[in-house]
């Protein structure tokens, strides 16, 4: 499926490939080429047709891609991916949880680095649920990609 993505956060940049590279070093995990060549070219957008489902029932917007670096924007800051990785460590308390996508609400798409070091799945976790009452965050696709051709209205 090809996706056609709009802009959402009007305060960033799109990074380089060395912010990513130095951002993967920081995190110590490789992130998923896919998601990487998707980050350089829409960086803070969102995908027109965002509809997604998390868990067996329950479907929520995806998207903006959050972003590495700096905004001109205060009001965009919630949009950093450092600022959620900030949240899920003080206020969620889980490793190996990466996010990058908001739902533009109170939840997080994060790539799940618990059980694997490479080609991570996706899950969804919601800052107004209890982590554990999720299993761990709710099932949302194989990969970026797979996510991407799941997406609908």
């Amino acid at each position: 499926m090809s996706v056609i993505w709009e802009p959402y956060l009007t305060g960033v940049e799109l990074p380089t490939r060395e912010e990513i590279v130095i951002y993967e070093e920081e995190i110590a995990r490789k992130l998923p080429n896919d998601y990487k060549e998707a980050l350089l070219k829409y960086q803070g957008q969102i995908p027109a047709v965002n509809g997604i489902k998390v868990g067996s029932k329950n479907k929520t917007v995806f998207g903006p891609l959050l972003f590495l670096g700096e905004t001109k924007d205060a009001d965009e800051a919630y949009y950093s991916i450092k600022n959620e990785i900030k949240f899920i460590k003080e206020e969620i308390d889980v490793e190996g949880l990466i996010p990058f996508a908001s739902d533009t609400s109170s939840g997080i798409f994060c790539f799940d680095y618990r059980t694997t070091d490479s080609n991570p799945k996706v899950v969804f976790i919601d800052s107004e649920f209890d982590l554990e009452d999720l299993g761990g965050g709710l099932a949302v696709a194989d990969s970026f990609t797979d996510l991407l051709n799941k997406l609908e209205d």
